[in-house]
């Protein structure tokens, strides 16, 4: 993952003290993900897939690079010392399971999901085509899971759909991998 580049957001037109205090730099980040053709690559892919409802959210850095069972121990550990890795900036959603198509995970289980991104008090960190998932909204996820970590979206277009009130699922304008509730049946039985 890399840092792309960077500009200040534009105070509002009211130019009032709280405004002018409320700029953030902008910090975009160049990352690579997989992209998938099919909901049967995307569904592979997946360790776990959820509708969940987003219930709050934070921001972290995190490094992503894995404690070696043996730091000292050459074949284990061949990168060298892992702080040195970067941390990188993500959002952890507090998602609600409200039903669960493939993996691990309970109905009503509280489960962690990051994805590349997010604020703190000087940046706003996005990644170019990412939608931010939004609290108290309802998504289809198509998760990676990990032991020591929140489970991440397979990549920010193409992993998690927007499930709307009358049960139509919809994904990001960019994502041509469109899925339907009989998708989601299927895969549940598989």
């Amino acid at each position: 993952m890399l840092l792309a580049g960077c500009g200040t957001a534009e105070p509002s037109k009211e130019g009032s003290a709280a405004t002018e205090t409320a700029k953030k730099e902008v910090v975009l980040m160049d990352a690579s993900f997989p992209t998938y053709n099919n909901i049967d690559e995307l569904a592979n892919q997946a360790d776990l897939i959820i509708e969940g409802k987003i219930l709050k959210s934070s921001f972290k850095l995190i490094n992503i690079a894995e404690e070696p069972a043996d730091p000292n121990d050459e074949k284990l550990n061949p990168g060298g010392d892992i702080s040195d890795s970067p941390a990188i900036p993500y959002t952890i959603y507090d998602v609600e399971v409200q039903k669960n198509y493939k993996g691990e995970a309970a109905e009503k289980e509280i489960i962690q999901v990051k994805q590349v991104g997010g604020e703190d008090q000087e940046h706003t960190f996005k990644v170019e085509d990412s939608e931010e998932l939004k609290t108290n909204e309802n998504y289809v996820m198509f998760l990676a899971t990990f032991e020591n970590s929140p489970a991440s979206l397979l990549n920010p277009v193409q992993g998690s759909y927007t499930v709307e009130d009358d049960g139509t699922i919809k994904g990001n304008e960019k994502n041509q991998i469109k899925i339907e509730m009989n998708n989601l049946l299927k895969l549940e039985q598989q």
